[in-house]
């Protein structure tokens, strides 16, 4: 089963399903309020995790009855997106701690929140700017988006770092305006969307590196 964000007549995201042969194509709770974002399914593949764009938090979304929880982090956090890890028990979050500001998404850091506790920790603690984090498939590394030390602050690069935070290493050049890092299933590859030269100019396509073969 497939979940992504979609909308219908209104201009609220919600998070839909259908199955992987693109068929029986249906919304995860039957109706909603609020504007919810980047679905990341949980091992069981009953609960999705959901961004709350109305006030930047997170919330898990049972399938079979469409029971909402609140994930209350410590420290509050404003939240981005947001991915669950294969073992159900942590979330990698693009976030910032929560104070009077209006969310700024170039101003997030990946956070790590227990799903049980809601306690949350800065994977990198040296302030370090990031987006769009994914768990490889074994759990022991995060791979995630960055302009820490662009050139260019509006290009972004690939980087990947174990779940201490100790190993951190960047894996495309800025110049690639590198977006949206995911691991294959087998973990040796990271597909992403990058910045491509074409005939004339520049232009979007999806590019594939071999992930690094350290591991913690």
């Amino acid at each position: 089963m497939i979940a992504f964000t979609g909308t219908e007549s209104s201009s609220k995201g919600a998070t839909w399903l259908m199955d992987k042969d693109g068929t029986h194509i249906r919304r995860a709770i039957s109706f909603q309020s609020e504007s919810t974002f980047y679905p990341s399914w949980f091992p069981d593949n009953e609960r999705i995790l959901e961004m709350v764009a109305d006030d930047s938090t997170l919330r898990t979304v049972d399938i079979r009855n469409g029971t909402i929880s609140r994930i209350n982090t410590t420290p509050a956090l404003m939240t981005g997106m947001a991915s669950v890890s294969p073992d159900g028990k942590w979330i990698a979050v693009a976030a910032q701690p929560k104070k009077t500001q209006i969310y700024d998404q170039t101003l997030n850091q990946i956070w790590i929140v227990s799903v049980d506790t809601g306690k949350a920790h800065p994977l990198i603690q040296n302030t370090m700017q990031g987006r769009a984090p994914e768990w490889s498939p074994d759990g022991s590394r995060i791979v995630f988006e960055s302009n820490q030390g662009s050139p260019r602050p509006p290009f972004y690069a690939a980087f990947v770092s174990t779940i201490d935070g100790q190993h951190v290493e960047q894996l495309t050049p800025f110049d690639r305006n590198t977006q949206h890092p995911v691991w294959s299933p087998d973990g040796k590859w990271i597909a992403f969307s990058a910045r491509t030269p074409k005939l004339i100019g520049y232009g979007p396509s999806i590019a594939v590196i071999e992930a690094p073969y350290w591991k913690p």
